[in-house]
């Protein structure tokens, strides 16, 4: 509770960053919990923030994060998805993290079905 509590501290001071970045956590809590449909809940308001206030780094971690829950929650084609858009944030800038990104990626059996873009 006390990461809730920090949140809603954050909140009444209006630091949006650092709230993205508490919803985050609080979904990789949930999510080491088992409880998937919490965690997507707090991805996707960490998503809204990081994405509100251009913080590109934060989206493509909650973006990886939450590919994380979904593949964990039996729904690989979200996960694909995520991870996706993910590498793309990642691979503008040379991130690390983009090599972990496509080995996520890689791990996941061929999509047979693309969808349409």
């Amino acid at each position: 509770h006390s990461l809730e509590q920090a949140l809603a501290v954050l909140r009444a001071h209006e630091n949006r960053w650092v709230e993205g970045v508490t919803l985050d956590v609080l979904g990789t809590v949930h999510h080491g919990l088992g409880a998937h449909d919490r965690a997507v809940e707090y991805y996707r308001q960490a998503l809204t923030i990081h994405r509100d206030i251009g913080n590109r780094w934060g989206e493509g971690h909650t973006l990886g994060h939450l590919g994380d829950v979904q593949l964990a929650s039996g729904n690989p084609e979200a996960a694909r998805d995520n991870w996706r858009q993910a590498l793309a944030i990642f691979a503008e800038s040379d991130h690390p993290d983009a090599a972990k990104i496509e080995g996520k990626l890689r791990s996941l059996r061929p999509n047979p079905h693309p969808a349409s873009r």
